[in-house]
């Protein structure tokens, strides 16, 4: 049995778009807003624990816009403790990092927008 062409073309894209691309729960590019105001310890927590793996679709457009500290925190919960809040919580040390990168990349959007306002 041959498969219609529509149909083949449907199958190939759904396939590529559910391809699994790295990414991080705080984009690089909202990162770069609060450097002045994240520990290096805090930064490199960011950069090197915070990678994710998410499909292409789910990513697309993922960062356009700017999210607030609580989004970034349930973002943070889902991808890294499954989504157990409690569990996150218990391991303090990497919680309290990443309230405050949440807290500074949420203030340096706030600020950024109150200067383009």
């Amino acid at each position: 049995m041959k498969i219609p062409a529509a149909l083949r073309e449907r199958v190939v894209e759904a396939l590529a778009e559910s391809a699994l691309q790295a990414d991080h729960v705080v984009p690089f590019a909202r990162l770069a807003a609060a450097l002045d105001e994240l520990t290096d310890r805090e930064l490199d927590f960011a950069v090197h624990r915070l990678q994710i793996a998410v499909c292409r679709r789910c990513n697309d457009g993922r960062w356009r816009k700017p999210l607030g500290r609580e989004d970034y925190l349930r973002d943070y919960v889902l991808a890294v403790h499954g989504g157990d809040e409690r569990m996150a919580r218990a391991d303090t040390a990497r919680w309290h990092a990443m309230e405050n990168v949440a807290f500074q990349t949420a203030r340096a959007r706030l600020v950024s927008d109150e200067r383009t306002a």
